[in-house]
């Protein structure tokens, strides 16, 4: 690659080349090169009036470039591959160093048959991908709520969709989150087959190993990303890991040379080196996060621009990956939740999202080759001919609230968690430190409007406390939380971000960064066995 730059225009500090692809910094006659993309979702930089320090524009990551760390937000833990530089006088040749572009080796299309390869349609990111013989089952979320009561599906899926699962060949499950690995759902699953083929991407963290072994699957696989798995001498399938660091991933299905593409939640698939593709699915709608709706350092009119902003990056993502993978059809995908509980009423009143109508228009007005399929479930795409089999399945969704509530409410050591003692025995079981991090816990009802308890906790010490001083030096983050969600999270061991993307509490943080240290523990690396063992099977 070659960055067209007059060395000596090259000024001290950080700097675009011309078409905003690289970062040059320079630093005491050292020049340092990175490309211009935020590990977060592959948004350019923009400079700062710090000469050091780049600033992502779509949500405020910033990059210290003497370094090549990220320093926002907090915890992260990330660095920047620096590219190796030939500095000439009229030009800088660069070579990436420590990433290696991947060739997918695509084979030529073979002649296949209508309704030899099809995509049926569940729900949300469930589907049913079936080349020839063989049926794949993605992310099954098909009954019950997600994030403890947190997200309900607004589409109902078939019927039969619990025997046409069972029969499926294999289940891959993209992430840990509870909208993909569903726990209502695998249950009934393992009721009638705990032997069903599940695979999972081989994270650093086994959290998704975790609950599914908890659930009772023992036929349980974690694959590699970058390698292609046969599954016949027709069909293989690869995953990829999203650059993000958000222990995400998408999936690649070849059949007879035909492929799909499924990037589910992922914003920087495998750094944005994909293949052309015959059908991309993705997700479209954004809300999918309790942030800004649940904090309380935002009035409304700033919530309505951060959910805007976030909202219209989720499009642009849409954008990039469509035009990188030139899909002959676009599937939105993994959008099809609202916030119906009762008790979350004004979350669903704010936390709009985007339509997929917005994503039809959106591919229409920005390419020409690619159409696209707005799914509903028992719907079938046949790839060979790119046409859609026209039987939805309609019918009302029957919530149970009060049955989903109970076992919160019914949460067996509720009343022992009252005490700051076992309180204590959590924070020391969980194992988190930080210098800075002071959380203030206020325990609320379901309304958040009468005040159960509330504790501090000191991540320097570890120490759970009644009352605690804030200073300047710390970071300061207040959870008001719904008492009986938060127990029953810490009794059974779950990650945190049931509470939070749940919209299960109001959060407050001064200052106002994201603390990915904290949360990426608290979701990924707690111990495997819960504090009560008992509770260990699910």
């Amino acid at each position: 690659m070659k960055i067209d730059i007059n060395n000596s225009n090259i000024k001290d500090g950080a700097q675009f080349s011309e078409d905003k692809q690289f970062i040059i910094y320079k630093k005491n006659d050292d020049i340092k090169i990175c490309l211009n993309k935020c590990k977060h979702q592959g948004n350019q930089f923009s400079l700062t009036t710090n000469p050091h320090i780049v600033k992502c524009p779509a949500h405020s990551w910033e990059l210290d470039l003497e370094k090549m760390q990220y320093i926002k937000p907090h915890g992260i833990n990330l660095c920047q591959e620096i590219l190796k530089p030939e500095i000439y006088d009229e030009a800088i040749l660069v070579e990436e160093r420590g990433y290696t572009k991947k060739k997918y080796s695509i084979k030529p299309k073979q002649l296949i048959n209508n309704k030899e390869l099809t995509i049926t349609h569940y729900t949300h990111a469930t589907a049913e991908i079936n080349c020839g013989k063989i049926k794949i089952i993605t992310d099954p979320w098909c009954e019950g709520p997600a994030f403890t009561t947190g997200w309900w599906l607004n589409q109902k899926p078939p019927n039969d969709w619990l025997q046409k699962i069972l029969s499926s060949n294999l289940i891959y499950i993209s992430h840990s989150h509870s909208d993909h690995l569903n726990i209502h759902t695998l249950k009934r699953i393992k009721n009638f087959n705990s032997k069903i083929k599940i695979i999972i991407p081989a994270f650093k963290n086994t959290s998704c190993d975790n609950i599914l072994k908890r659930i009772g699957f023992t036929n349980v696989y974690r694959v590699p990303f970058l390698n292609w798995q046969k599954i016949n001498k027709d069909c293989r399938y690869m995953l990829l890991e999203d650059f993000t660091g958000n222990n995400d991933s998408g999936m690649l299905i070849e059949y007879k040379g035909y492929t799909v593409l499924n990037m589910v939640d992922s914003h920087n698939l495998n750094n944005g080196d994909l293949p052309k593709v015959d059908v991309l699915m993705g997700s479209f709608s954004g809300g999918s996060s309790g942030h800004p709706v649940c904090w309380e350092n935002y009035n409304k009119n700033k919530m309505v621009n951060i959910l805007s902003r976030k909202k219209k990056s989720t499009l642009n993502k849409i954008i990039r990956m469509v035009d990188i993978t030139k899909p002959r059809i676009f599937v939105p995908f993994a959008g099809y939740f609202s916030e119906l509980h009762p008790a979350d009423e004004e979350i669903l009143t704010i936390n709009t999202k985007n339509k997929p109508e917005q994503v039809e228009d959106l591919i229409k007005r920005n390419f020409k080759a690619a159409v696209l399929w707005i799914p509903t479930p028992g719907q079938i795409l046949d790839i060979s001919t790119l046409t859609i089999q026209n039987k939805p399945y309609k019918s009302d969704i029957d919530y149970n609230f009060e049955n989903y509530d109970k076992p919160y409410y019914d949460n067996p050591y509720y009343d022992y968690m009252s005490s700051l003692e076992s309180i204590q025995e959590y924070f020391n079981w969980a194992d988190y430190k930080d210098d800075k991090l002071i959380l203030h816990i206020i325990e609320t009802d379901q309304s958040f409007k009468n005040k159960i308890r509330e504790f501090y906790v000191n991540f320097k010490s570890g120490k759970v406390s009644e009352k605690y001083d804030i200073n300047e030096k710390n970071h300061y983050l207040r959870m008001k939380v719904k008492s009986h969600i938060f127990r029953y999270i810490l009794s059974y061991g779950f990650g945190w971000e049931e509470i939070s993307i749940g919209f299960q509490a109001r959060f407050y943080r001064n200052p106002d960064i994201y603390n990915r240290g904290f949360w990426n523990h608290f979701q990924h690396q707690l111990p495997q066995v819960p504090l009560f063992k008992e509770l260990y099977n699910i």
